[in-house]
């Protein structure tokens, strides 16, 4: 027992190190990963700990904060204020929380991989070995594409800059440049093609990888660099695998009490962290006396419908809902967010849930807009909301694949609130949609920002860090547009 706590130790340093950049990893006089990884046991203790790295906490905050998602709650002393704003730069926190964050999580994988090469595996535990390997691929893959999402200005340009490619465990003095997106997407295809080659194909649970996990990454990579083709097929194996959540099932989802319709959540418990997604828009729990220092936002409310299981989840129960809000300025509004309400006993903390089957749907619908199948859009959206409302809904009809595909936005809003998405969202349709962060008055005037300007576009993309730009001269001519 002793040696294992000392193995986890070393894990979980390695993966929240702070550090002057993110590949200035490797410190004089730390304890090898030789040593700390022994034998297959010790890989799975180390593999157990870098899946902490598969969350969406930057991806929550950003799409919360920045764009239509939230406003001021009753108990907010000045949070999330410059968010709010639009006020995003190399020194703010999440930006460098998810660069420094994938980084050190992406070098656990290495150092944990190259460890892999040094021990000795007998015959029962190749399975095992190989397994392990594979669940390494495929998080340093979806670690390496989170990166690229938030910091390449266009993932559709394998010419753009991407970030920087982490194949190896860097030096005290290895300073490595941002690449391509080309060259980051073959190195990830790469990785996802060894994690398929090397998992466990009967493995089901959704709180580890599983070729599931693979394929709906997959999918959301094929739709976000425009090959719809792709995305349309990998969604649909996933639709024809996995059945979408019912309207009870929904609920249960959000509660952590089930896991149906999930495709790979991050479980978080009492004994693994203190601290989770609630604790965003709430200083104690999840209600009206529980601290509510972020709300809905009343253009979010405003696109709900109380027929739909979606605004039981959405909307928390002991909120104060003023019809005549705008006359009274938003005075009596109290839209309280309730997807998030704890588990276990523990108010502030739920699942990550990472990737989802009507994800899935969502990204059938949007290939098949951009294909200019317009009706089979429509179906494929019908058939997310008919689970969603307790009667089944009616078939829309689009005159232009930009209005199928402003319906497809409008869908994501609602399916995957709160969930880390709107963000990128925005970033990728609103060029083509028209469509752009949309604020209710009553939230956004009495700071002065209700539409963020065609000139500040380029904050949809995420600045490079200055504690990057610091500590790593190979990057400093390598910022992103918009930030020098």
């Amino acid at each position: 027992m002793k040696k294992i706590y000392n193995i986890l130790l070393v894990v979980i340093f390695i993966v929240n190190l702070s550090c002057e950049d993110a590949i200035d990893i490797v410190q004089p006089g730390e304890l090898s990963e030789e040593v700390a990884f022994a034998n297959v046991n010790d890989l799975q203790i180390g593999l157990n700990a870098v899946y902490f790295g598969l969350n969406t906490d930057n991806a929550i905050e950003i799409s919360s904060f920045f764009t239509d998602e939230t406003a001021l709650g009753v108990e907010n002393s000045g949070q999330n204020l410059d968010l709010l704003r639009f006020q995003l730069n190399t020194v703010s926190g999440i930006p460098e929380n998810m660069w420094l964050g994938n980084y050190a999580t992406i070098n656990s994988v290495n150092r944990i991989l190259r460890a892999a090469n040094t021990i000795s595996v007998n015959t029962d535990e190749q399975d095992t070995y190989n397994d392990i390997l594979g669940q390494l691929y495929a998080i340093r893959a979806a670690e390496h594409f989170e990166l690229l999402t938030y910091f390449s200005t266009d993932l559709k340009d394998d010419s753009a800059l991407g970030v920087i490619k982490l194949d190896i465990v860097p030096a005290f003095d290895t300073y490595l440049p941002r690449v391509s997106n080309g060259e980051l997407f073959q190195f990830i295809e790469s990785d996802l093609s060894l994690a398929k080659s090397l998992l466990d194909n009967n493995r089901s649970n959704v709180e580890f990888i599983t070729s599931n996990f693979i394929k709906a990454l997959e999918a959301r990579i094929a739709l976000y660099r425009g090959d719809n083709d792709a995305a349309l097929t990998l969604a649909q194996e996933l639709i024809d695998d996995i059945p979408l959540a019912t309207r009870t099932q929904y609920q249960s989802l959000f509660r952590d009490i089930s896991t149906d319709g999930l495709i790979f959540k991050g479980e978080r418990n009492q004994s693994n962290n203190t601290d989770g997604i609630p604790s965003l828009y709430y200083f104690r729990f999840a209600g009206i006396t529980g601290g509510p220092f972020m709300e809905i936002s009343r253009s979010l409310f405003n696109n709900l419908n109380p027929d739909d299981i979606r605004y039981d989840v959405i909307v928390q129960s002991s909120s104060q809902i003023d019809p005549g809000y705008e006359s009274n300025k938003g005075k009596n509004d109290i839209l309280l967010i309730g997807k998030y309400q704890g588990h276990d006993g523990q108010p502030l903390l739920n699942d990550y849930k990472y990737f989802r089957v009507a994800e899935m749907y969502l990204i059938k619908a949007e290939a098949q807009a951009m294909l200019n199948d317009l009706d089979g859009a429509a179906t494929t959206l019908k058939e997310l909301r008919d689970a969603r409302f307790s009667a089944p809904t009616s078939l829309d009809s689009y005159a232009s694949q930009t209005e199928a595909l402003i319906a497809v936005l409008d869908e994501r809003r609602i399916e995957l609130a709160f969930e880390g998405h709107r963000y990128i969202d925005l970033k990728r349709l609103s060029n083509i949609t028209g469509t752009s962060i949309d604020r209710d008055a009553i939230d956004c005037e009495s700071f002065n920002a209700c539409e963020l300007g065609v000139d500040e576009f380029f904050k949809f993309t995420f600045p490079i860090p200055q504690r990057e730009l610091a500590g790593n001269p190979e990057i400093r001519s390598q910022q992103n547009p918009g930030y020098n």
